[in-house]
């Protein structure tokens, strides 16, 4: 008798050990941290956004990308899984108003190539340019002359 007690005691001393074990691992779960690294990428990129001129050629997505890094940084220290999630939409948002802004610029940069192109074309087949502003315009003398 004296063999069964004490195996039982055994048993229920090893299984109280092992459930403890396994609260205090459960309890004992390492809060996440703070997005440090999608934090200050979101910010780099909002700041190059800002720098390439996005204010100017794309406010919107820069406007987006400003709330959402502010938002992230807001919720850094509280819930940092949504603050990673805000910071990586706001990296997005920066990027895509760089590359907007850069592609309305170039536009803009090629559209001034072609004005000025087409000035010397028409320098070079002999038509007036531009009129000076104080005399009348010349009429075109139809054709090149040689």
């Amino acid at each position: 008798m004296f063999a069964a007690t004490c195996g039982r005691q055994s048993i229920n001393l090893i299984t109280v050990m092992a459930t403890a074990g396994l609260v205090v691992g459960c309890a004992h779960t390492p809060k996440p941290q703070a997005p440090t690294a999608d934090l200050a990428s979101a910010h780099a990129l909002v700041a190059q956004a800002e720098q390439s001129g996005a204010q100017e050629y794309d406010r919107t997505d820069l406007v987006a990308a400003q709330q959402e890094v502010q938002e992230a940084d807001n919720a850094a220290a509280s819930r940092p899984v949504t603050a990673a999630r805000l910071a990586r939409e706001a990296s997005v948002d920066a990027q895509l108003a760089i590359a907007r802004s850069r592609a309305t610029q170039a536009q803009n940069e090629a559209h001034k190539v072609n004005e000025n192109l087409d000035v010397l074309r028409s320098a070079a087949e002999g038509h007036p340019v531009a009129p000076p502003p104080s005399s009348p315009a010349t009429p075109a003398t139809g054709g090149s002359q040689q």
